[in-house]
């Protein structure tokens, strides 16, 4: 289902684009919120905001800012810029450049 924005596709299983430009929810059950540019293609995906953002991982989740990748399962990225949460549960915080690539572990 896409709600909103322009460009936007919607093309996995019950997937949700509700705004922005450009974005694409590809996994089953994703969802991008909003902004440019993002794709969730994970399994229960999402990425809530923000450019250019990526949520591959499994119920992973990408809540901001731009150029981040969340591609571990159950990995976070909450924002800030070219940062990488590829362990899985890991988590980045936020910040420029960091990477949690360790299962379990959490950038801040």
């Amino acid at each position: 289902v896409v709600t909103g924005g322009r460009y936007n596709n919607a093309t996995g299983i019950r997937s949700v684009v509700a705004g922005g430009s450009t974005n694409d929810a590809s996994g089953e059950l994703s969802v991008v919120a909003g902004g440019s540019s993002n794709n969730a293609t994970g399994l229960e995906s999402v990425v809530a905001g923000g450019s250019n953002n990526d949520a591959r991982g499994e119920t992973s989740v990408v809540a901001g800012g731009s150029s981040n990748n969340a591609t571990g399962i159950l990995s976070v990225v909450a924002g800030g810029s070219n940062n990488d949460a590829s362990g899985n549960f890991a988590t980045v915080t936020g910040g420029r450049d960091q990477e949690a690539s360790v299962d379990d572990s959490v950038v801040r």
